[in-house]
């Protein structure tokens, strides 16, 4: 589970900014709104309390996609820095580019998370031409312990890293030396590329980009119970979901699905190779039922609503499961109040999130900035200065009366982080 994240010198944030997930002394909603992780056998401490859930709220353009922009381009990287790219590629980070020293200077990102009971804390900086520094420790008995420290000219391997030995002229400078070690089957190395493959991050306005991974699990019997059940609850009218699989030939698919793969595959694919292979068609209804009769209705008749909880079912039910972390940007956008409140509920519930899993969100809904719900440490705002630069900062940093009213209090400016409209200078119709 993650515990903090830390970026600098990326996108609208020039100065380093750390989103911690780790509790506050506050005891409020303990038993439903924090994790509490035993840590490995071996630890003086025997656990430490985690956040079920962030939310971050911020006015557009505060800064609040671009911290989960910088969360997903540090795990594509990581994924992909050694085995994608060319030793010529540029690597493609969005450095801060208001002001000439930010333009020339590394990018800073750093991570922390639990994985399998121990401490992890990772990160790297670098330009567009290079891998500038790289660090990787881990805290298997309480004392952080180095596994490597790399600078532009050296890497130090500690003595608990050995899977990193020999790799070392392996390393092209665009490429993290991570990434080179879980090439090469380390243990390590592997556990922090598993914990990055594990956090799942989306965007609440595409739902494309995630769909597909919900339509996928419809043939398992297990996750259709599920989803039709999550759906029922959140009273869309539909009381079932019918699927099955259809096997084509290619040649029996439309031709601009045909085009589309071709275009996928790649040039050195043709028509008559294609025409060898079969297509499988996931078909799902959703069902209505009236007092009179039972209607099958497919998902582009259903609202536009339904369509983005059906997108979104999928990677929740997979996260609640499996105990991984889950961050969607826009997660409220075409949600009521009420299921966008529901499904945060899912995460801040000991009977539904018994395998610890998180969730972090970008949201405009001030309906969830309440006591009601969260803690204090739970809500975090995004602000531009003068100089468009994104800061970073939680609820809890700022002094709250115990029976503020959080989303009136937001509103009306108290705690930053929202648009300031002036319409003296509005000149829009014409006079």
């Amino acid at each position: 589970m993650l515990t903090s994240f830390s970026v600098g010198n990326f996108k609208s944030y020039r100065e380093i900014k750390t989103i911690n997930l780790l509790a506050s002394a506050d005891n409020t909603y303990e038993d439903t709104n924090l994790i509490l992780q035993q840590l490995a056998s071996g630890q003086r401490e025997r656990s430490t309390r985690v956040l079920k859930s962030s939310a971050i709220y911020g006015a557009n353009a505060s800064g609040k996609s671009n911290l989960l922009e910088a969360i997903r381009f540090m795990k594509f990287f990581s994924e992909n820095s050694s085995k994608n790219m060319q030793a010529s590629e540029k690597i493609p980070v969005d450095r801060f580019i208001l002001d000439n020293k930010s333009k020339e200077s590394p990018a800073f990102f750093q991570i922390q998370f639990f994985f399998e009971a121990i401490p992890f804390r990772y990160g790297f900086e670098i330009t567009s031409d290079q891998v500038i520094s790289e660090w990787l420790f881990y805290s298997p008995k309480g004392k952080e312990a180095i596994l490597f420290t790399r600078s532009k000219d050296s890497i130090e391997i500690g003595s608990q890293f050995p899977e990193g030995r020999k790799l070392e002229d392996k390393t092209r400078k665009n490429a993290l030396f991570l990434s080179v070690c879980a090439q090469f089957n380390g243990e390590l190395s592997n556990k922090v590329i598993q914990w990055f493959s594990n956090c799942n991050i989306i965007s609440g306005i595409n739902d494309k980009s995630y769909i597909q991974f919900t339509i996928d699990r419809l043939g398992d019997p297990k996750f259709i119970k599920r989803i039709t059940n999550l759906l029922q609850v959140a009273d869309l009218g539909i009381t079932d979901i019918t699927y099955s699989k259809q096997l084509l030939d290619m040649d029996e698919l439309p031709l601009e699905i045909r085009d589309t793969l071709m275009k996928n595959l790649g040039k050195d694919i043709d028509d008559e190779s294609i025409k060898k292979h079969k297509a499988i068609l996931n078909l799902f209804s959703f069902i209505h039922k009236t007092s009179s009769e039972t209607i099958g209705f497919k998902l582009e008749s259903e609202s536009q609503g339904t369509q983005k909880l059906f997108a979104l079912a999928g990677p929740i039910i997979d996260t609640l499961n499996t105990g991984k972390t889950l961050i969607v940007d826009e997660f409220d956008t075409r949600l009521h109040p009420n299921i966008t409140r529901f499904l945060i509920g899912l995460f801040n519930s000991k009977d539904q999130n018994k395998k610890n899993a998180q969730l972090i969100f970008a949201t405009h809904d001030t309906n969830l900035l309440s006591n009601r719900f969260f803690r204090r440490d739970q809500i975090w705002f995004t602000e531009k200065n003068k100089d468009n630069e994104s800061d970073l900062y939680p609820l809890s940093d700022i002094k709250v009366r115990k029976d503020a009213t959080f989303n009136k209090d937001y509103i009306q400016g108290k705690y930053g982080a929202i648009p300031y409209i002036s319409t003296s200078s509005l000149n829009i119709v014409e006079s």
